[in-house]
């Protein structure tokens, strides 16, 4: 029966690569070109076309009962600062993504992590009982051991809320204790501020001059001392500390920025949708990391979707305008003040409510941030994680996301379908962005995985299925849920997993045009939680099986087919794969036949060679993939808008 469908399968490929070749044009807009063609690059043998670099970390700690959220950062400080007219941007990199979460119980966290190739530190936020570090690791392509032997901690605890002021006309420290109500002078500071943000665990105020050069640093809530950290590239309104992820962030017009408070070191930009007017104002968080903003014309809030902030106004006309502070406190009310005076005004993010609060003195207020009444830390499901820390606070059996490559950003896997014969290398025959969320719990060991699969183009003659398969045994999975068989031809194991394999493997669509254009929630349930190191890094080991034929699989160059594909075609064609060396997926020149870009790929138009949209391919393949590994990235020089498909 094999040898009937590999004979029928090939007629089919003959014919489809006739038509194929017959058509070919390297340029849409005419039919001569000067540039290379993809098959004339000289690629080392070794190179995988790997845009991402995989690799192990372990974590220790002197203490026990400790969080940290991994990062990946292409650079330790800022790219490039632009100053506009009305906006001025600091430019980071866009994959800046927190990839990982981990508690250390005792012992070690041990994980995998997986990075952009060109991404050359991890950050490390350590996070115990609320008090944050953070550390700069370099990456150095072996895996990593980092072993924390800092001090103990410190804590505050307050009867009432507490406001810290500060003006651009004066160097006091004010306090409103919104208990009493009283106003206090309690320190200075070197210069004069128009923003600043409280770090409750720490006993911090940090802010900066409102003068070049800008200096920023913390004023120490106890000894009313300043400490200089660094300098901020220029004056900036709004300014908070996050105490659900230790980080301080700034804002200015629709931009705002996460950056270390340990050394101003900007780590995101992101830009704010939905400003009626973007002067002026503040930004506030809430405990668990709620954002708010205030501006000339009213109170929003906001939610993070990648890099963009999308805002929604939550006060009426009724409330005064030109706003210039923000802060929240304990009892779930939004503190602001209107044209820098001391008319402090209660607000209620819920309904819209407010009013106003009368206080002791009358002062100038620029921006005050919240020192607020802290209860003891909770852990409402007994998972030993802090509810302020766990994901999944009211779940024992799960604690955190990991994300990849980033929580609401894509990633995109390229194919070409005629294996094993060379197709026309536009890599458009089967397009898919995915997301994926490996969920995991207070002893970081993976329960369930959560992938979004976007089928975003066919460009191809066969009507494809897509699948993967991850390092876990089938017998591992309990159930599956979400995937799209509308052929119905694939056999099932009862738990959802594709019969006949020993590892797990998930057939996530059995055909793409019933699913072109469509997102696909796909969803796995471990029998018992496994190591991230059982499991594998996403993507896994993904491949297509061609027009229905879940016995003729290709597969990302390097990784191995599975059990159920046909051996018979293997090193056949233009194909050269050698089991016994490693080696699969490549012809004779190295070329693959499928891509994985740790990005929202732009695909080619058809016909298109990848090298002539993206100008820097052939640089980056030829050198094995040590220069230009950003290649897919819409960078001044890097792409020919021509070849490629934005629709």
């Amino acid at each position: 029966m094999k040898l009937t469908l590999r004979t029928n399968y090939l007629v089919l490929l003959s014919l489809i690569i006739f038509i194929s070749t017959s058509c070919r044009k390297t340029n849409p807009l005419d039919d001569t070109t000067d540039d290379v063609s993809i098959e004339d690059l000289i690629i080392p043998d070794n190179f995988d076309f790997s845009t991402t670099r995989t690799f192990q970390i372990s974590i220790s700690d002197v203490e026990e009962n400790v969080k940290y959220d991994i990062y990946s950062l292409s650079e330790m400080g800022v790219e490039d600062i632009i100053y506009g007219e009305n906006d001025t941007t600091v430019v980071i990199d866009d994959l800046n993504q927190k990839l990982t979460s981990g508690f250390v119980k005792t012992g070690s966290y041990i994980t995998l992590i997986t990075v952009p190739s060109y991404h050359k530190y991890l950050y490390l936020v350590r996070n115990k009982n609320g008090v944050f570090y953070g550390k700069n690791i370099e990456i150095t392509g072996s895996d990593i051991n980092y072993n924390y032997t800092g001090n103990g901690n410190k804590s505050l605890l307050v009867a009432n809320d507490i406001l810290y002021a500060v003006n651009g006309n004066s160097t006091e420290v004010r306090t409103i204790d919104l208990g009493t109500n009283i106003v206090s002078t309690v320190g200075n500071l070197p210069f004069t501020s128009i923003a600043n943000a409280i770090d409750i665990v720490n006993q911090r105020m940090y802010t900066a001059n409102n003068k070049a050069p800008y200096e920023y640093g913390y004023y120490d809530l106890n000894t009313g001392s300043f400490t200089q950290l660094g300098n901020m590239p220029w004056n900036f309104p709004r300014m908070d500390y996050n105490h659900s992820d230790g980080m301080l962030y700034i804002s200015k017009n629709s931009k705002l920025y996460k950056l270390d408070p340990s050394n101003a070191q900007f780590l995101q930009t992101y830009n704010i949708v939905g400003f009626g007017n973007q002067g002026w104002g503040d930004v506030a968080f809430t405990n668990n990391g709620t954002l708010y903003f205030a501006t000339k014309d009213g109170i929003y809030e906001g939610s993070f979707s990648g890099t963009t902030v999308n805002v929604v106004k939550l006060s009426d006309p009724t409330l005064p305008t030109n706003l210039t502070s923000i802060a929240a406190g304990s009892n779930g009310k939004l503190y602001t003040t209107h044209n820098a005076n001391s008319k402090i005004i209660e607000f209620d993010p819920t309904t819209g409510s407010w009013q106003y609060i009368t206080i002791s003195q009358n002062i100038t207020i620029n921006d005050f941030g919240m020192l607020r009444y802290v209860s003891p830390a909770t852990d409402t499901d007994g998972d030993g994680v802090p509810d302020d820390q766990d994901d999944y606070p009211t779940d024992p059996d799960r604690a955190f996301n990991n994300y990849f490559p980033g929580e609401n950003t894509w990633a995109t896997l390229a194919f070409e379908d005629l294996w094993p014969y060379k197709g026309d290398y536009d890599f458009n025959d089967l397009v898919v962005g995915y997301n994926i969320n490996q969920v995991t719990n207070a002893d970081n060991n993976v329960v369930d995985i959560r992938s979004k699969w976007d089928v975003r183009h066919n460009g191809a003659g066969f009507n494809n299925g897509f699948a993967f398969e991850i390092g876990a045994d089938a017998s591992a999975i309990a159930s599956v849920s979400g995937y799209s068989h509308t052929a119905q031809n694939i056999p099932m194991n009862p738990n959802g997993t594709e019969a006949g394999q020993t590892k797990a493997n998930f057939v996530v669509f059995d055909e793409t045009n019933p699913n072109l254009g469509q997102t696909i929630d796909h969803y796995i349930l471990l029998n018992t939680p496994l190591s991230p190191l059982t499991i594998g890094s996403p993507p896994y080991n993904p491949y297509i099986f061609v027009n229905g034929n879940t016995n003729v699989e290709v597969h990302l160059p390097d990784y191995e087919p599975t059990e159920l594909a046909d051996q018979s075609f293997i090193g056949t064609g233009d194909d050269t794969s050698d089991p016994l060396s490693g080696r699969y997926y490549k012809t004779s020149t190295n070329l693959p036949w499928v891509i994985n870009i740790v990005y929202d790929f732009v695909w080619m138009k058809e016909k298109s060679e990848i090298n002539t949209g993206y100008l820097k391919f052939n640089d980056w393949a030829e050198s094995g993939g040590t220069q230009y590994q950003d290649w897919y990235k819409d960078l001044p020089g890097y792409r020919d808008d021509n070849f490629l498909d934005y629709q």
